[in-house]
Formats: C-alpha cells, sequence, structure tokens
C-alpha cells in the first residue's frame, strides 16, 4: 500500500456505550420457550412503567424481536421510553379549570407515535435466561434500577402471575468483585440472600445442594449469615464461598469489612456493586457484530456465562 493511500484512509469512528447484566428466573419455566414468550408478552401487554423522572414510561419496544446471528439461544430486542402526554400536566389559557376528558378529546396523537421516544437495545440469552442491556445511546440514557423496577412491576403484575407464576430479576456484579468480597482478610460478618434460583444455572454439586434443601423445604428464600469470633475475622471455606456466588446471582451478598485505616466497620453490598461495563464500539457496526463484541467482553466477567 502505498503511502498516499494510507493517508487516505479514514479512522474507524468509534464510541463507548454502557451496558448492564441481570439474571431473570421465572418458575416455573420447565414449558419449552418460556422466556421468548415472555417477551412475547411484555411486548404485546404493553406494561409500561414511571420512570421516576418527569412523565418518562419505559417497556419494551413493540417491534419484532431479532434472532442473533452467533446464538440460536439468544434474541435481540429495545427498550423505548417516551414521555406519556395524557400524564402531564396541562394548562388551558382560556378558562380556569381544564375539564375530565379535555386532553384526550383535544389532542390526537397516533398510537405508534411517542414523545421524547428513545430507545435501548438488549440482548437476552435464554441458555442461562441473562438479559445485558445497553443503558445509553447518542442522545441520553437510563439506569441500572430504572430497568431492574421495570421488571418488578412486571413481576407484582396480576397478568404475568397467571400467565406465568413468579419471576425474579439480579443485577449481576463482576465475579471478580464478589471473589475479592469472599476473600477480604478483614470480613467481620456476612449474610446470603439467594431467591429461588433455576436449577438449570447449576454446574456445582454445592448449587445444587441449595436448590434441592429449598425445594425440599419449599422455600422461596434462603438466608444465612455467619459473625465472626471477638478479635478476630472471618476466613471462609470454599463451600461456603460457593454459596456466596450463588447468592451474588440470585440474590444478594452483604458483609461488614473493616476499612483500609482500620478505624472503621463499613458495610458493603452486592445490590450496591451492579456491572456496568463501558465497550468501546465503532458507530456503525451491525447489530450482530455489536453484540458478539459486547459478548465477548462480558463473558469473562459473568460466571454463569462463563462456566
Amino acid at each position: 500500500m502505498s503511502k498516499s493511500q494510507k493517508n487516505s484512509i479514514k479512522p474507524v469512528k468509534e464510541r463507548t456505550y454502557t451496558f448492564v447484566a441481570f439474571n431473570i428466573r421465572l418458575h416455573p419455566h420447565d414449558k419449552p420457550n418460556t422466556y421468548q414468550k415472555f417477551f412475547d408478552f411484555l411486548k404485546a401487554s404493553k406494561l409500561f412503567r414511571k420512570t421516576g423522572y418527569k412523565y418518562n414510561v419505559i417497556g419494551i419496544n413493540e417491534q419484532t424481536y431479532q434472532p442473533f446471528k452467533y446464538d440460536k439461544n439468544a434474541f435481540l430486542g429495545s427498550f423505548i421510553r417516551y414521555t406519556e402526554i395524557f400524564d402531564a400536566k396541562w394548562y388551558n389559557t382560556e378558562k380556569k379549570d381544564i375539564e375530565e376528558g379535555d386532553i384526550s378529546t383535544l389532542i390526537k396523537v397516533p398510537d405508534n407515535l411517542k414523545l421524547d421516544g428513545t430507545t435501548f437495545d438488549f440482548i437476552f440469552l435464554t441458555k442461562p435466561h441473562i438479559l445485558i442491556a445497553q443503558i445509553d445511546n447518542n442522545d441520553t440514557g437510563t439506569t441500572s434500577n430504572t430497568l431492574e423496577k421495570y421488571f418488578r412491576s412486571i413481576f407484582d403484575n396480576a397478568e404475568f402471575k397467571e400467565k406465568f407464576g413468579s419471576g425474579e430479576i439480579t443485577a449481576l456484579t463482576h465475579s471478580e468483585e464478589i471473589t475479592t468480597l469472599l476473600n477480604n482478610p478483614r470480613l467481620k460478618s456476612i449474610e446470603y440472600i439467594i431467591r429461588r434460583p433455576n436449577s438449570d444455572l447449576f454446574a456445582t454439586t454445592v448449587e445444587q445442594e441449595v436448590l434441592d434443601d429449598m425445594e425440599e423445604s419449599l422455600a422461596d428464600e434462603y438466608r444465612f449469615g455467619m459473625s465472626a469470633q471477638n478479635g478476630k475475622f472471618l476466613n471462609l471455606s470454599s463451600k461456603t464461598k460457593a454459596i456466596g456466588e450463588i447468592a451474588a446471582e440470585n440474590g444478594e451478598v452483604s458483609a461488614q469489612i473493616l476499612d483500609d485505616n482500620l478505624t472503621k466497620f463499613q458495610i458493603i453490598s452486592t445490590k450496591d456493586l451492579p456491572i456496568q461495563e463501558p465497550v468501546k464500539l465503532p458507530i456503525d457496526l451491525d447489530k450482530d457484530l455489536k453484540w458478539k463484541a459486547i459478548l465477548a467482553k462480558f463473558i469473562p466477567k459473568i460466571r454463569l456465562l462463563n462456566q
């Protein structure tokens, strides 16, 4: 290649986007395509949740899901956020009060047009039912907490319960951060909360033992705690650490740790450590290649994907 040809090559434009990950669990989920049917339900039901900011709502976009080229057990989709204009506060300059029904009568907007609408892409892996979502785009952003609250509102919905039973969502933490927490040499106490995991995630005997114990006891939630002896710190066994990893992926780990200055104890919870992974991508990358690159970044960081 000549020097002039090298100089004529335009640099690839890139941008950094942020991604979060969740473990979504439905009970029961033994029927074929349960998770695909769940997202079909979200799309058809038009269940949206207020984000807490002005009159914004968020939910699953009505567009058809796109199969993921590189994995038959995954599909691509998007959340949509927009302003619900009929919930907004309106003022009529011609008369003092706005009568009930005035707004819906006066304002006619086709259902497919959404004010301030924006979308956030996601990939859902049906095995092991992991959702990875992009929480920013070229114009704006949302939060991991907003998406988690959206799903929790769905799991409280009567129509969902009738069709699917029950559901749980856990924001995932970097596997290395969980390992660091469980191996901390100044660990004074620790508590695990496990909320009914799915058996198809389990790859170890310890995990299966926890599930069997919960099923036999008819338990929806498993709590386990330890406190160190006076003047000492916890030194967790390999089995206890394994249970901690299950809790981080299906509930919560909360630990009391002596700080670096050795002056006071602080509480660290996996609820406060969700994965928020920045990924730099070419701006014109097609969706399949985009998600292939994102998964390559995420797989080493999520134990459920790295088994």
